[in-house]
């Protein structure tokens, strides 16, 4: 029962509906901490538990520490941890998504998976530039996408990449 409980206060937190969010920006600076000190696999172990209850930083540096470890799966990791939850996406902010997490998530995608551009690029849809060429669904489907991955440009960051805003927001 335990263990229940706790597997369901995780996924909780990690969609953004934290049950217990005290200490989770103490956890992230813990984990930062760590990272910098080249202490990859042990801010691996703070950032999982911050990201359980409900710190988007703590899910955000946690999905690209692990996406940077692990390459050849850094697609399924940035894809289902970072874009698709709205509470990361807004603890990180739309200019760091658009500067660290798309280019990487394409990089990593487009090299591991062997994929065409319209079975992966559609979860970083909101951040690529419409272009105009194709069309999202029939035959044109493939260069739609194709043409907005191409097209997308990261920005560079007005701020220094030190870390995404503190907090679980």
């Amino acid at each position: 029962m335990v263990e229940q409980r706790r597997a369901w206060e995780a996924e909780c937190g990690r969609a953004g509906r934290p049950v217990r969010p005290a200490g989770v920006d103490e956890l992230v600076a813990e984990g930062r901490a760590l990272a910098l000190r080249g202490e990859a696999d042990a801010a691996l172990a703070v950032f999982d538990p911050a990201a359980d209850n409900g710190s988007g930083t703590g899910q955000y540096l946690r999905a690209v520490l692990d996406a940077f470890l692990h390459l050849g799966i850094a697609h399924f990791t940035l894809g289902s941890d970072v874009p698709s939850r709205a509470h990361v996406a807004a603890a990180v902010g739309q200019e760091r998504m658009r500067a660290e997490v798309v280019p990487l998530y394409l990089r990593a995608a487009a090299d591991a998976s062997g994929a065409r551009p319209d079975q992966y690029t559609w979860k970083v849809a909101e951040y690529l530039p419409e272009t105009g060429v194709g069309s999202p669904e029939g035959p044109d489907t493939e260069r739609y996408w194709r043409a907005r991955r191409e097209a997308f440009v990261p920005p560079v960051l007005s701020q220094p990449p030190a870390s995404p805003r503190a907090g679980h927001a």
